[in-house]
């Protein structure tokens, strides 16, 4: 036993608890290549190996963009507590958040959280579960520490919103409304004025018209989304941007289906909320 020093220990403790976790798993979700999902499935509460769950840095979890590897989560949030092994591409977390209550009091709202990774291993969607009815999760309401001080922005990759091509609202995936959901509610709930810059970019597969056609309609398509959760018309903007600023390159001697997978990561979607400055 003494050859083992204190840090193998608590790794090797570590490995086996993640282990266990994901003999207590009883399912996962079907996710795609683009780490997206139309049914996230959440584990038990009572499947965490760190069975009091954590309370969570709100300035590090407000961080979390998709296309971040699993260390750069990790930095943020720590390791996650259930079914987190070597292979698969959901990480679930149990996190508790302090809310102040009508009365002048504190509850605890308690909320799963899960990352889902593409096959590239990056994060690409979250999703979030209130465990009791009464339970707010941070993307219900802007009540993190700093979703009030900073702006709030968004990059989602376009295959997770629309299929390859498309454009249309008729288009858009389970996953990709949940997001948009999500982040209207957070600036409807918000006590500022935001003004919102949606911006939409392709790949460079196609004509540079076609691709700025196309961007400007997913833009387009993303703002009237936006209007019709409630988000003030007047305070979205939207902009096709085509190929431009391309987030990886590759080679133009690839099969066609096997460009497409390369240049997903320039097919995306921004979303940036500028504050107001009213005194202007």
């Amino acid at each position: 036993m003494n050859r083992y020093t204190k840090k193998t220990v608590v790794a090797l403790g570590l490995i086996f608890g993640l282990g266990l976790s994901m003999v207590a798993r009883a399912g996962l979700s079907e996710i795609t290549d683009q780490g997206t999902t139309d049914k996230p499935v959440f584990p038990e509460v009572t499947a965490a190996w760190i069975k009091d769950g954590r309370y969570p840095n709100l300035e590090n979890l407000s961080k979390i963009r998709s296309g971040m590897t699993r260390d750069q989560i990790m930095a943020l949030i720590e390791h996650p507590i259930f079914s987190e092994g070597f292979r698969v591409r959901e990480w679930d977390y149990l996190f508790h958040f302090p809310v102040a209550d009508a009365q002048g009091g504190t509850r605890v709202d308690t909320c799963l959280y899960k990352v889902v990774f593409d096959k590239d291993k990056l994060a690409q969607s979250f999703y979030w579960k209130a465990v009791s009815d009464r339970a707010v999760c941070p993307t219900q309401v802007a009540s993190a520490a700093t979703a009030a001080a900073e702006p709030m922005n968004l990059t989602l990759s376009a295959d997770a919103l629309f299929p390859f091509n498309k454009f249309s609202a008729a288009d858009l995936n389970d996953s990709g409304r949940q997001q948009l959901n999500h982040f209207a509610q957070m600036v409807r709930d918000s006590k500022r004025d935001y003004v919102l810059q949606v911006t939409a970019y392709t790949d460079r597969i196609g004509s540079d018209e076609a691709n700025f056609r196309l961007s400007q309609r997913r833009a387009n398509t993303i703002k009237a989304y936006l209007v019709g959760q409630g988000v003030k018309a007047n305070a979205v903007q939207a902009m096709g941007a085509g190929e431009a600023n391309p987030v990886v390159s590759c080679s133009s001697s690839l099969a066609r289906p096997a460009l497409i997978a390369c240049l997903q990561p320039n097919r995306r979607v921004t979303i940036e909320a500028k504050l107001v400055d009213m005194g202007k």
